[in-house]
């Protein structure tokens, strides 16, 4: 009996049922137990295990009373759809928000509204993301991209500083346009014919010869091409005064560029200085450069500050462009254990993966390499940073300002005969030219250059807006000390709590001392921590700033870290470290916490330490950059390991005199992060960036790279960090009186049921992402690949086991756990596979687990742990490795199984780092419980990481498992992170795609109906337009966005009538499909001013599970079912491959569509 059947069921005490009231409160939805009339307790339903799973789930609270599951609105998209359809909560919206503005960009106070409609019906909001329609009794929820733009849009229609500033009213018409790719929305004709827009960041100002006595003053600004650059300098001299928005014509396509208040003010001074002579130049006697007196960098800031943003004033040719950004001499890589070089026709490709992926997605990405296709899995905010890269490197002609540089790219154009439309020329790509162009251009630099040969270069200032540091990217601009130190005895300060037991061990002893020896030598200095996570970095830290209390020299320090870690750090209430470990009254703290003002951010100097997150300094940086901070110190310091973000310059900026930069993951990308993180607590040591990746990143990323260079490598680095550097390994520095580590494999054979899943999916052909993911989580339970997961009941806990027997070696190894009275911790990040472990654990041990998806700072979370952390004896708590991040320490429990694996071995060492970490008192025990071919369970156990990563490479992976081979994948991933240098371990890379390849056929096969019934519903919708794009010979289909796209999956534009297609990927079908398709159907004319003749219903339902209502629409001409028969005979008449259904990435929205037909002329 499942879920459904089990809600519903008549009890034996008073024969009804059970039901769930919800009522919509302002902040959450009640979700209310009642059987008939009566409410009844949580505690009470001891046969509704689904419900109350529901109430250990981190995404639900309880009420007081025991009888109410309360809802956060925001939480509701934490759900998988069958828990959304057991709790009979509305359906996500299918239908379009309408917005609509009043008042007049860049020149009045501008609102925006919205209207929510799905058919003829017009729905209003009740609660958050809950509407009702006007006019009958359906509701819905809004779906996430709704519901956020409704949110900003109302943030932003209360906020008269930002309706009332032009450039906030053009942010937020760039975030609605943007949304409309992501849904669907129906724009007014004024937010529609708003020309492209470009928010402008910065500027830097030109100075061109005039004549022989006067400099031209331009602008330019680094986010603009050079052809809008061009533009922007016409524009501005033409315009009589300073503007809100300066309007471009760029091959008659019209961009608006907007400038914020603050450039709007400093360009309203270069409109009044246009010129200036080169003596009062020289002198900076001008009104350009005095509107800046009052924020002398050299004056009011640290040393490494050089100007404030905005206004980078250079002396250069008319087309150079900053020279901030010209700091690589090699071309854009994805860097992998096999990089792959980006070429500019890869951009397209990357940014329509991009367009279609949710926040935390990812996707597979293909490049065809000298015949030689490379593969590799990568997140959306990897993939927007190789985008950025790829996009800095494609450059114009103009875009060069030396003689010598043209005569090298006219010499490559010359090989080719100009037949290329990109010349490769060191790490750049030279958009095509034009000959006579590109040499006259070349001959007036020269001639400029014999001019100004003897001429010294004017060096650079800029004016307000964000500090800019000295970056030492290209030249060794900024050096600190680096002299060695000499370690005496540590001296430990007298506030830690040594009565309460609190007692540094040996390595935080040394910790210490490092910190001390370092600050002795000079105050001007610096430590990168890199401890293994669970050695207690923060109370060494801590340790070392109390001894800088008692010697007066710690007011103020500043500490910044991940919002999530600041309760960590001091939480009065919940007990934070510093609470924890030092006296009351230690330090006197402040958390800043948002926006301050100037006058707010001066009284931090009264507190010793100051806590704030990386956000909260990126907002305020450039007023915490006047305080002389004793120590700085930044938490999970990886945050800033990219050297052009603002992140990295705000900190970067702060005037500190003793840094520390604390993380147990220095590299996450390559090695560049090490110099980023380095540079900021000891500048220069690691020389310039530029250097360090010709030095240290150009060679590890050789294709002929070994282990002995990367080990040559790493040696070069250790020996040149030297004592600026610390990192200690657990298994290397913990006493032998410390807890072991005990590495547990279980190989278990798997079920007939995965054998056959398994079967089929490797049938699909070449290892495609879904059918790899499809494999792990085949391993886990077969219900994981159930497309009908949202439809059908779980099943009784018995057949759950059968169908895999990994789940019920589970059972055993809890057994074990239980015997010894101990505690276990089950990692898996599948949903699903969380909810039926709930449920066998609950049947084998008549216990109620907890389940936490989420970070530990919410309320609800943070009751499971406790809960969990205080009940005594035999317990179980399920964590998706998601939420076992920073700051969460789990060390009552010391049995640790990882039930599904992480791709990322980083990750999936902090998982159990969370339970094997100082404070633990007993032996951990970490179990992998693994698929493998097998006939009985075999157990390997290790005592050693380096055991346990030997032997597993050792082993003969023939005829292995899915689950082998991803094990195998991580291993060697840990292998290469024993020395962070050589790797940083993340994306799911080429390198998984070739161990994966060998268990699909050579040659890709066909899709049949049987491996069709294993894709995802998102898979279905894309098989739906690729087969009856072939039925009607047309080139023409589109699949719609996923969300808002009215009921209509697909559109198919054909000479033989235009089609809609409405996707059910289930094993019945009803007639609510065809509603959809007719609501659609008005909507999709209406808007596209077409008609739709044909609409479709395709299925993977077969035609005895069609429901009556529907069948008869079909009789009558209204629909027509692709039912499963004949999604069977297309499949035999258009042979196709899984490939195809994976090149259709591209999601349309209404306004693409549009777009799309005007481009196409259809």
């Amino acid at each position: 009996m499942g879920i459904i059947e089990r809600l519903f069921k008549k009890t034996k005490e008073t024969d009804k049922k059970l039901k769930l009231s919800l009522e919509y409160e302002e902040k959450y939805i009640k979700i209310i137990l009642k059987i008939g009339d009566k409410t009844i307790s949580l505690k009470d339903l001891k046969d509704e295990i689904d419900i109350s799973s529901l109430s250990k789930s981190d995404i639900f609270e309880v009420d007081e009373n025991g009888n109410t599951l309360l809802l956060d609105y925001d939480e509701i998209y934490s759900l998988d759809r069958s828990t959304l359809k057991l709790l009979k909560l509305p359906s996500f919206f299918p239908g379009i928000v309408y917005i609509d503005n009043k008042g007049y960009f860049g020149s009045s106070k501008v609102e925006f509204s919205y209207k929510i409609s799905f058919g003829l019906d017009e729905y209003h909001i009740v609660n958050a993301n809950y509407v009702e329609s006007i006019s009958s009794s359906e509701r819905y929820i809004l779906t996430k991209e709704q519901y956020d733009l409704i949110k900003l849009i109302n943030q932003y229609n209360n906020d008269d500083s930002k309706n009332k500033e032009a450039n906030e009213q053009y942010k937020m018409l760039n975030a609605i346009k943007d949304v409309s790719h992501k849904t669907n929305l129906l724009l007014n004709e004024t937010i529609k014919k708003e020309d492209d827009l470009v928010l402008l960041e910065n500027i830097e100002l030109d100075f061109l010869e005039s004549d022989e006595d006067y400099l031209e003053v331009v602008p330019q600004s680094s986010q603009l091409s050079e052809k809008q650059n061009k533009s922007l300098r016409e524009a501005f001299k033409k315009a009589n005064l300073s503007q809100n928005f300066y309007l471009l014509n760029i091959d008659n396509k019209k961009v608006k560029v907007v400038v914020n208040r603050e450039l709007k003010d400093a360009l309203k001074v270069v409109k009044s200085n246009e010129k200036i002579s080169k003596k009062d130049f020289v002198k900076r006697e001008s009104p350009i450069f005095e509107d800046i007196d009052s924020e002398i960098v050299e004056f009011n800031y640290g040393p490494r500050v050089i100007g404030l943003g905005y206004l980078n004033y250079r002396p250069s040719p008319a087309q150079n462009m900053s020279e901030m950004d010209w700091f690589t001499k090699e071309f854009p890589k994805i860097m992998t254990d096999t990089p792959i070089t980006l070429k500019p026709e890869h951009l397209n490709y990357m940014q329509d993966k991009f367009n279609n992926l949710d926040e935390f997605e990812e996707t597979e990405l293909k490049f065809n390499l000298e015949g030689e296709e490379k593969k590799l899995f990568i997140s959306k905010e990897n993939l927007a940073n190789e985008i950025k890269k790829l996009e800095n490197s494609i450059k114009d002609i103009t875009d060069y300002n030396k003689s010598k540089a043209l005569d090298e790219i006219i010499e490559l154009a010359e090989a080719d005969n100009y037949s290329q439309d990109y010349i490769a020329y060191k790490g750049n790509y030279i958009k095509k030219f034009d000959k006579n162009v590109a040499e006259q251009y070349r001959d007036d630099l020269r001639a400029i250059e014999i001019e100004k040969r003897e001429e010294k270069k004017n060096t650079t200032k800029e004016q307000e807006k964000v500090l800019i540091p000295k970056d030492n990217i290209e030249k060794l601009d900024y050096i600190e000390d680096m002299e060695k130190i000499t370690e005496e005895e540590v001296e430990l300060p007298s506030s830690l709590r040594y009565s309460d037991g609190i007692e540094l061990k040996e390595h935080q002893k040394e910790g210490l001392l490092r910190m001390q020896s370092l600050y002795k030598k000079s105050n001007v200095n610096g430590l990168l921590l890199c401890d293994d996570m669970g050695l207690g970095k923060t109370i060494q830290i801590l340790s070392f700033l109390a001894w800088l209390k008692e010697k007066e020299a710690l007011r103020p320090s500043l500490l910044i870290m991940p919002t999530s870690l600041i309760t960590n750090w001091y939480d009065e209430k919940n007990i934070g470290e510093i609470q924890k470990f030092f006296l009351d009254n230690t330090f006197k703290v402040k958390i800043l916490d948002g926006k301050k003002s100037r006058d707010e951010i001066s009284e931090l100097r009264n507190y010793d330490l100051v806590l704030t997150s990386y956000e909260s300094l990126r907002i305020n940086h450039k007023e915490t950059g006047y305080i002389e901070w004793k120590v700085v110190v930044c938490d999970e310091a990886q945050k800033m390991k990219n050297p052009k973000t603002l992140l990295t310059t705000a900190v970067k900026t702060q005037n500190a005199l003793f840094k520390i930069a604390c993380s147990a993951t220095p590299i996450e990308n390559t090695v560049v992060d090490l110099w980023c993180l380095t540079d900021f607590v000891k500048p220069g040591l690691l020389e310039t960036q530029k250097d360090f990746e010709k030095k240290y990143m150009k060679p590890l990323s050789a294709n002929d790279i070994n282990d002995e260079k990367r080990q040559e490598i790493n040696n070069k680095l250790s020996d040149l960090l030297g004592e600026f550097y610390l990192r200690r390994e657990k298994e290397k520095v913990l006493t032998s009186d410390f807890p072991k580590k005990i590495v547990i494999y279980d190989k278990i054979k798997p079920s007939s049921q995965q054998e056959d899943i398994i079967e089929k999916l490797k049938n699909t052909g070449k290892a495609a992402l879904a059918i790899i993911q499809g494999m792990i989580m085949t391993c886990s339970h077969p219900q994981l690949v159930d497309r009908d997961v949202d439809e059908v009941p779980l099943g009784s806990e018995e057949s759950l086991i059968e169908e895999a027997y990994k789940l019920e070696h589970i059972y055993t190894i809890l057994t074990e756990v239980k015997k010894k009275n101990e505690k276990a911790i089950i990692f898996t990040k599948y949903k699903k596979m969380q909810k039926i472990l709930w449920n066998v654990i609950k049947y084998w041990f008549d216990i109620e687990v907890g389940i936490v998806n989420g970070d530990a700072d919410k309320t609800s979370r943070r009751r499971i742990l406790d809960d969990f952390r205080k009940k005594e004896g035999f317990n179980v708590i399920i964590l998706s490795p998601e939420a076992a991040g920073v700051g969460l320490n789990i060390v009552e429990a010391n049995h640790v199984i990882h039930y599904t694996r992480h791709w990322n071995p980083a990750k999936e060492e902090q998982a159990t780092d969370r339970a094997y970490r100082i404070g633990q008192k007993k032996d951990v025990y970490v179990y992998y419980p693994i698929i493998s071919n097998v006939e009985r369970i075999e157990r390997d156990e290790y005592r050693t990481v380096d055991e346990w990563i030997r032997k597993q490479l050792e082993i003969d992976m023939t005829d292995s498992s899915p689950e082998e081979k991803l094990n195998r994948i991580i291993v060697k991933k840990k292998r290469m992170l024993k020395d962070f240098f050589l790797t940083c371990g993340g994306e799911f890379d080429d390198d998984m795609t070739k161990e994966f390849a060998a268990m699909s056929n050579e040659v890709e096969k066909d899709l049949s109906i049987e491996v069709i019934d294993n894709i995802d519903h998102m898979e279905f919708e894309k098989l739906a337009v690729v087969l009856l794009e072939k039925e009607v010979n047309s080139k023409y289909g589109l699949v719609t966005v996923k969300s808002g796209d009215k009921g209509i999956d697909g559109v198919i534009f054909s000479e033989r009538g235009n089609i809609l297609i409405q996707t059910k990927h289930t094993k019945r079908l009803d007639s609510n499909a065809a509603g959809d398709l007719f609501r659609g159907e008005k909507f999709y004319s209406d808007e596209l001013n077409k008609d739709f003749p044909k609409l479709i219903v395709f299925t993977s339902a077969s035609k005895n599970n069609i429901s009556e209502d529907i069948k008869q629409l079909e009789k009558m001409g209204k629909v027509e079912i692709y039912y499963r028969e004949k999604v069977t005979e297309l499949l035999n008449k258009y042979p196709t491959k899984i490939t195809e259904l994976v090149d259709r990435d591209k999601r349309y929205s209404i306004e693409d569509i549009k777009n799309y037909i005007i481009e196409r002329h259809i």
